[in-house]
């Protein structure tokens, strides 16, 4: 029921009204409604990412390989390693539908591949592929002061960990033997410290 897509990733919502599924081959995002047993209901909407990346073969064309929703269950963060950005889609929970809010863009070639929030929802983490680096994001909503209460979604861009990821990765070693132990930092550091 995902119109011949080849999904990669599999996420829901915080509510599991909705399945999120990334397409790595053709760089499309599919949302779809979850029924009350569980089951997989009809697509509620269609994102085919556009664009030309860098390099050729892996990084000329759009890859979706991770989505995943903010823990107040209002965005979808949705990594793209072919054009080196993590679009960030408001959802619509009614209609099932997703809308772009926001892109952060990560460097050249830098091939963002997951993303993962803290525990407090404060920080958002982008671990990148290619660049063998992590980026963090601070990410909280603040009200307008215009008399109407708005909110709006505010992403800080944090150095946290690329300075050291960047001088292991530039001594000499492949930086993939690192790889797993930059997801470890990752998630000690969610687990720990925020």
């Amino acid at each position: 029921p995902i119109n011949g897509m080849r999904g990669c990733y599999l996420s829901t919502d915080y509510e599991d009204k909705f399945l999120f599924v990334a397409g790595y081959h053709d760089g499309k995002l599919t949302v779809l409604r979850l029924n009350e047993d569980g089951s997989i209901g009809s697509i509620t909407d269609e994102i085919f990412h556009k664009g030309l990346g860098t390099a050729a073969e892996r990084h000329y064309r759009p890859h979706i390989n991770c989505s995943r929703m903010s823990h107040d269950n209002k965005y979808l963060f949705v990594a793209d390693q072919g054009m080196d950005h993590v679009n960030v889609y408001r959802v619509d929970h009614n209609k099932g539908t997703v809308k772009l809010a926001d892109v952060l863009r990560g460097d050249i070639d830098s091939a963002p591949r997951h993303v993962k929030m803290s525990k407090n929802g404060k920080f958002v983490y982008i671990i990148h592929e290619v660049a063998c680096n992590i980026t963090v994001y601070t990410y909280e909503e603040r009200i307008v002061k215009n008399g109407k209460v708005e909110t709006k979604v505010i992403f800080g861009y944090e150095n946290i960990f690329k300075r050291t990821v960047y001088q292991r990765c530039n001594s000499g070693n492949y930086c993939s033997n690192y790889r797993f132990a930059f997801i470890n930092c990752v998630s000690t550091c969610i687990r720990g410290n925020t």
